[in-house]
């Protein structure tokens, strides 16, 4: 694999502000795919599919607002593809994926934001935001599908001291059901989804 990266850490606003970039170039030979293929075993088998590119920028932050507000967030942006047709047969006039195919599994586009409000008390409120675009399942074939984007809610009140946390949460607010992964190379389709709505208390000790 040849990589390349450029990034810049920083920090404003007298300390208020972190903020941090980098925008990358990777490219892979021989790129490794992991696929069950039942027409050819039973288990899953890895294949080598050519060169491969991954280029992209993510970046990250976190800012005090206030005494008593913070807002941090990050996102990446991801552009991976195949960079040569592949051919499961190389006699095959078709390629079963062609250049520039989506790898599977990768999305373009992820972000998120969470922000945490505490009061004089030590009392806290504390919520997050996350997106994660759509993909593929599959590099090829009648299997390949696309997977929707989707967005998760967390929220959290609680109460902190010098040596203890205890909090109230909720995680998948809205209840979110999204596909996480389609595996549909069978006659069982079967697709992992995220987790459903749930509600908790959680409990933490320092020593």
């Amino acid at each position: 694999m040849t990589a390349y990266e450029f990034g810049v850490k920083s920090e404003l606003l007298d300390g208020r502000l972190r903020f941090n970039a980098a925008a990358f170039w990777q490219e892979w030979d021989d790129f490794q795919l992991s696929r069950l293929d039942t027409s050819i075993s039973p288990i899953t088998l890895t294949f080598n599919v050519g060169t491969a590119e991954s280029n992209g920028v993510e970046f990250d932050f976190t800012s005090l607002i206030t005494e008593n507000w913070t807002l941090s967030g990050a996102a990446s942006f991801l552009d991976s593809t195949l960079a040569e047709d592949y051919r499961r047969n190389p006699s095959s006039v078709e390629p079963d994926a062609a250049a520039g195919t989506r790898l599977p599994r990768v999305p373009e586009v992820k972000w998120n934001l969470s922000t945490r409000y505490t009061f004089n008390n030590d009392w806290f409120l504390q919520a997050a935001y996350m997106y994660t675009g759509d993909s593929y399942n599959d590099l090829f074939g009648g299997f390949r599908q696309k997977q929707d984007a989707y967005d998760v809610v967390n929220a959290a009140v609680g109460l902190q001291r010098s040596n203890w946390t205890a909090e109230f949460y909720v995680q998948n607010a809205t209840d979110e059901r999204a596909d996480v992964w389609i595996n549909d190379v069978n006659w069982d389709e079967r697709i992992t989804i995220n987790q459903p709505r749930t509600f908790g208390v959680r409990w933490q000790q320092r020593f």
